[in-house]
């Protein structure tokens, strides 16, 4: 995998290292631009442990992420509205901004992003991309670290690909599977 776009990103010491454009993650994006927006978000609750283990650790007291984390899946499954959610969403992404530990701050906004898949499939590419400027934060630019957890993603994505029947409550907005996928009309859009 090519990473000569992140390492530019993190010369410049840009926060956010990794876009839709990175080599890395085209393959990937493939795959999620074909997936039902309900996989994506099957796909996010499960892959974000790593993060919210993290932002726990670092965060004992603060129960923002486990709060928006219960309010968003109420919000997939239908139970909750939309405002309740969003909420907090931004009181997760406010962690980011009361930290200077920038694989924290990456982190929150990973949670951020990636709850707010629920609400359109372009969210979940955004987890993706801080996530993995957090490992990089982290480690440095590791490229087996980071083709391995790569590699990761395109695995839960096919579990949930399979798995996704087996979830029968859902929001009636996220069983409508007329509904475009929004990160395909990204590309399309983009790309004409």
């Amino acid at each position: 995998m090519e990473f000569k776009d992140v390492e530019v990103k993190l010369k410049k010491k840009n926060k956010i290292l990794f876009t839709r454009e990175s080599a890395c993650l085209q393959e990937l994006l493939k795959e999620i631009r074909l997936q039902k927006h309900r996989t994506l978000v099957l796909w996010i609750f499960r892959i974000c442990k790593d993060a919210e283990s993290y932002v726990k650790r670092r965060n004992k007291e603060d129960t923002r992420v486990e709060t928006a984390r219960e309010l968003c899946w109420k919000w997939a499954q239908g139970k909750c509205k939309m405002q309740s959610a969003k909420k907090a969403l931004l009181a997760v992404h406010a962690i980011a901004k009361e930290t200077r530990d920038p694989v924290l701050e990456a982190y929150c906004h990973a949670l951020g992003q990636g709850y707010a898949s629920v609400h359109v499939e372009t969210h979940a590419i955004g987890f993706v991309m801080y996530e993995l400027s957090a490992f990089v934060r982290m480690y440095g630019i590791d490229k087996k670290r980071l083709e391995d957890r790569i590699q990761y993603y395109h695995q839960e994505l096919k579990r949930c690909e399979k798995d996704i029947e087996n979830y029968k409550e859902w929001a009636s907005f996220l069983l409508d599977d007329t509904r475009e996928n929004k990160e395909m009309c990204l590309y399309v859009r983009k790309h004409k």
